[in-house]
């Protein structure tokens, strides 16, 4: 017998409870644009695990090596050179002892684990495929960058007297954690206690740092996120001119299950000593986190953050906390608060909320409130009847200490309910916003009291099946209205049929059509009607070549008192081309004639003319050129080029913007990712303003290769706009786990590429 299939389970292997491996409720993961590649990933070693069943169907065991083996009520023995499939994974031993209703095997004697995420080889193994676990003693546990996340470059390696875990956790007693793949490896964190966390952190208790062999610094605990590129882990050394020469550094504080206490150290030549702390929680009820830092200096800062979610029951609480006072960066002098309150009672389908809001601003010659509280229900009574409430309440109050103070408030109500009568829905709608106090120039141009509105579709009244050619929407609705002439209100009856035809995309001559009528009259009255009518005709010559021509009409007649009804006019024709003659090459124009404008007889009525071309003669080179000419004026207002070039781990980026109406290169960018010399990689962004005369950003950024880590140098000059100067950055990365740098984003932290701007 070869192959057998198997069913039960017993608990996990060696796995202390509670230990899920949930992502701090504050971490992320995210990456920065233009945020420079690392070095290549190295390839994973081993033969490949064959795909994993799971749940979707049986899954297999098949024993490939040796070709005789005893199995026994549901035990399976295999000696000599032993290879196993089985549930995904790939497993090497000298012996293997199976049972197939738990699904608990055991290997010993040269044995290798080999997964989709990761690598485990070792003296002993005991594996539960039911629960994906694993215990193993004398042994090397792989996890490849595929489990850590899109950031990791490398893998990581941790060597246990003994390991056990899971997919999403490994714990390891007596370790040496690294991601150097060298039998003496360039740096090792040894520890007597290793958690690693799938993909969210790394932590380590007792540790030692040793480099090259020798040990440098001994630690009671070490905490490194995986999910947190910003977080430096290592310290970081640097200058700006704002804060002058700085060191940063975080080390571990506590740790005990889900829960984390890093603390910050920092120092500024320019600003003083800096002293902080972040934490981390995640209970079995609640979980959040919380951030503390202050700089006692000639420019002091306190900065508090806190978000705390938390359960009531089948309630959900969520309170967040901002503190700032005299932040260096962008308000000086300012004290500022904010304050964030959410309780969600979900009811089955129906939920109700209650919220507040408070923001406060100060300084030492202004200060501002605003704050809100609000209380939100949605509820379901059957399938077809459900209704919205929104009740809030809003307080402005401004001071200034050279005039009178300034106050606004206000109750704000929104109710909506609807029935569906399966021809129809029936909607009714009241809303409205009421002063409290005296509030000078008060009015509200949305208040409903109320609005009720039939609504159908062709699909309601004709069947879901009937494939009518027209479809549409037709609504009729009688409603009261706040008049932002007489400051009163005043009644509308309106009538509305929305249509829509589209052909399908397969026909070589398309024909699309949209529009709308709307009819209503008032109180008052007056009346208007809507004509919108949209049509498109598109003819198709092959998978980049096709034409396209399109009306675009829309008119009011009439009058109506409501500025929710006013609408603008449009009688215009646009059209463009594309045609690709070659698979090298892409051509394409685009323009339109505005009636409108003919009737009012401008100079012109032809719209702007724009020309694209593209050349692609290779996947690793690319050419586009955009030109716009503006009949009003009589010039080629705009034109830019772009240019991408990728001959290997090389990335080239250019693009350029000429402006023809001032007669000036409006806008030079230019991006390189990944030039190397050896060892060492650069990356650059040159973002140039051909009005200013100056450049706008000048980044550069050096990557020297350490085998394992990376010796980053960041280089940035923002000669202008906010916070401008010179920012230099130095630390050093373990390419396994994710880590940002600034380069390529601004002071803002708005990103720079090779965008020309407005125009562009």
């Amino acid at each position: 017998m070869a192959q057998t299939t198997t069913q039960g389970g017993i608990p996990p292997a060696g796995l202390p409870p509670d230990q899920t491996g949930t992502p701090p409720l504050n971490d992320s993961n995210q990456s920065l644009p233009n945020q420079p590649k690392g070095f290549p990933i190295p390839q994973r070693r081993g033969p490949l695990p064959p795909p994993d069943a799971g749940d979707s169907g049986d899954p297999y065991l098949r024993i490939v090596h040796p070709a005789n083996w005893s199995s026994k009520n549901g035990h399976i023995v295999a000696v000599g050179g032993v290879e196993m499939l089985y549930r995904g994974y790939q497993l090497f031993a000298d012996r293997i002892d199976g049972d197939t209703h738990t699904n608990v095997f055991v290997a010993t004697g040269n044995v290798r684990l080999f997964g989709k995420d990761e690598t485990v080889v070792g003296e002993s193994i005991e594996v539960d495929f039911n629960n994906k676990t694993f215990v193993a003693t004398d042994a090397t546990s792989v996890v490849h960058p595929s489990a850590i996340g899109p950031d990791a470059k490398a893998d990581v390696f941790l060597k246990g007297s003994r390991t056990y875990g899971n997919k999403r956790r490994v714990f390891g007693e007596h370790t040496a954690f690294t991601t150097c793949d060298k039998e003496k490896p360039h740096f090792e964190l040894v520890a007597e206690r290793t958690d690693y966390r799938n993909g969210t952190r790394v932590i380590l208790h007792k540790v030692r740092v040793k480099l090259f062999g020798r040990t440098l610094v001994t630690l009671p605990y070490l905490s490194i996120p995986l999910n947190h590129p910003n977080f430096k882990y290592l310290p970081e050394v640097g200058y700006t001119d704002q804060l002058g020469y700085y060191i940063k550094s975080r080390f571990g504080i506590y740790d005990h299950n889900q829960n984390h206490m890093d603390g910050r150290l920092e120092y500024y030549t320019k600003l003083g000593l800096g002293l902080g702390a972040d934490y981390t929680y995640r209970n079995k009820n609640d979980g959040g986190y919380a951030t503390f830092f202050t700089v006692d200096g000639p420019h002091p800062l306190l900065e508090f953050n806190q978000d705390h979610k938390m359960r009531l029951g089948r309630s959900t609480l969520d309170i967040q906390n901002s503190y700032q006072k005299t932040n260096y960066t962008d308000a000086t002098n300012n004290t500022i608060l904010n304050t964030r309150v959410a309780l969600v009672i979900p009811q089955g389908k129906s939920n109700s909320s209650v919220t507040m809001f408070r923001n406060s601003n100060e300084t030492s010659t202004y200060s501002t409130l605003n704050e809100s509280l609000g209380f939100s229900d949605s509820r379901y009574f059957n399938s077809k009847f459900h209704t919205n409430l929104d009740l809030t309440y809003v307080n402005n109050r401004s001071t200034f200490s050279s005039s009178s103070p300034v106050q606004r408030e206000e109750f704000d109500i929104r109710f909506r309910a609807t029935e569906d009568l399966n021809k129809a829905n029936l909607d009714f709608t009241y809303q409205r916003n009421i002063p409290i106090g005296t509030v000078a120039n008060f009015f509200s141009a949305s208040d409903l009291t109320p609005m009720v509105a039939l609504t159908t579709t062709s699909q309601k009244l004709l069947g879901a099946d009937s494939h009518f050619y027209l479809p549409f929407t037709a609504e009729v609705s009688l409603g009261q209205f706040s008049d932002p002439v007489s400051h009163g209100y005043l009644s509308r009856t309106d009538y509305n049929v929305r249509f829509s035809h589209n052909d399908p995309f397969t026909k070589r001559l398309r024909f699309d059509l949209n529009g709308k009528f709307d009819q209503g009259m008032y109180s008052d009255g007056t009346a208007q009607y809507t004509l919108n009518f949209m049509p498109t005709l598109s003819y198709r010559l092959g998978a980049r070549t096709q034409a396209n021509l399109r009306y675009a009409y829309l008119r009011p007649y009439g009058f109506t008192p409501l500025q929710i009804d006013r609408t603008g006019q449009t009688n215009l024709f646009t059209g463009d081309v594309t045609f690709q003659p070659h698979k090298y090459f892409l051509f394409a124009a685009q323009t339109g004639y505005d009636l409108l404008l003919l009737q009012q007889h401008q100079k012109t009525a032809y719209q702007q003319f724009s020309l694209r071309g593209e050349f692609q003669p290779r996947p690793f080179f690319s050419f586009r050129a955009l030109s716009t000419y503006d009949p009003i004026i009589g010039s080629w207002s705009n034109i830019r080029f772009d240019l991408a070039y990728k001959p290997g781990s090389t990335f080239v980026s250019l693009g350029s913007r000429y402006d023809g109406v001032r007669k000036s290169w409006a806008a030079v960018n230019l991006f390189v990712d990944g030039l190397k010399w050896g060892r060492l990689k650069t990356s650059t962004i040159l973002n140039y303003n051909g009005y200013l005369k100056k450049f706008e950003a000048r980044h550069f950024q050096f990557t020297y290769d350490l085998h394992c880590a990376e010796a980053v140098l960041t280089v940035l000059d923002n000669p202008i706009g906010f916070q401008s100067g010179r920012q230099v950055t130095l630390f050093v990365r373990l390419k396994a786990f994710p880590m940002n740098s600034s380069f390529g984003t601004g002071t803002r932290g708005q990103p720079y590429g090779t965008g020309t701007g407005v125009g562009g």
